[in-house]
């Protein structure tokens, strides 16, 4: 599909047409695992990862395989530890039709991914996930505004309460930085007022010594002219 010859990268689209029209929509069947294979695939950059898996969503055009399909996707959050998979699959997700039960049912399943929500790609999936949703309300439309802003109120939150956390570490970072260096500034202070004649464990310094020796050696030449 992303041949730089656009000879096969035409016929590749066209057997996947084909493919998607024969009965049961295999293509639909393969999407999960089309997707945990190109995710994982480090050859597969973001870039051809979207343009691939637009292509292949697109082919899902029927409300029932949208909701069974966003559902099973949701669940592979809880086995995708990589920032880069959790991007991939919420960006599949929004590619999806939202009807109202796809909706209640992410609402029903927000802790499978909440922790996902920290990435702002995820969290800009989520939010055209809800306005799809709400663009496409079939049924009483307040029911579904209803829902979709209590799930992106829930998205805030998340979003919120990372964001003060990360403000606290950081403090409390700043702040055991410059008690650092606050210690080392005193240490080389009480250092300074030692100085270099200072005694250490009742030793005089050199220059106390020398000056002794000095005297002691004028003294005794004194004592041998007197003699």
């Amino acid at each position: 599909l992303e041949d730089p010859e656009q000879r096969i990268a035409n016929l590749a689209r066209l057997f996947v047409h084909e493919l998607a029209c024969k009965p049961g929509n295999p293509v639909y069947n393969l999407l999960p695992d089309l997707l945990s294979r190109l995710s994982a695939d480090p050859a597969v950059t973001p870039a051809t990862f979207r343009n691939v898996m637009t292509l292949l969503m697109s082919f899902v055009d029927k409300e029932k395989q949208a909701d069974s399909l966003m559902e099973r996707l949701t669940g592979r959050f809880a086995g995708a530890d990589d920032p880069q998979q959790w991007r991939d699959i919420a960006f599949c997700m929004a590619q999806l039709p939202c009807s109202e039960r796809s909706l209640k049912k992410l609402n029903d399943a927000f802790k499978q991914f909440a922790h996902t929500l920290v990435d702002d790609e995820v969290a800009k999936a989520f939010g055209e996930i809800c306005a799809k949703a709400k663009k496409g309300a079939k049924g009483p439309e307040a029911a579904v505004k209803a829902t979709a802003e209590a799930f992106e109120a829930r998205i805030k939150e998340v979003r919120l309460e990372e964001k003060e956390t990360e403000e606290t570490e950081e403090k409390e970072e700043a702040a055991g930085t410059e008690e650092a260096a606050e210690q080392a500034t005193d240490a080389s202070g009480n250092s300074a007022k030692l100085g270099p004649a200072s005694s250490v464990d009742g030793a005089d310094a050199p220059e106390v010594t020398q000056k002794r020796k000095t005297k002691k050696k004028t003294k005794e030449e004194d004592d041998e002219e007197d003699g």
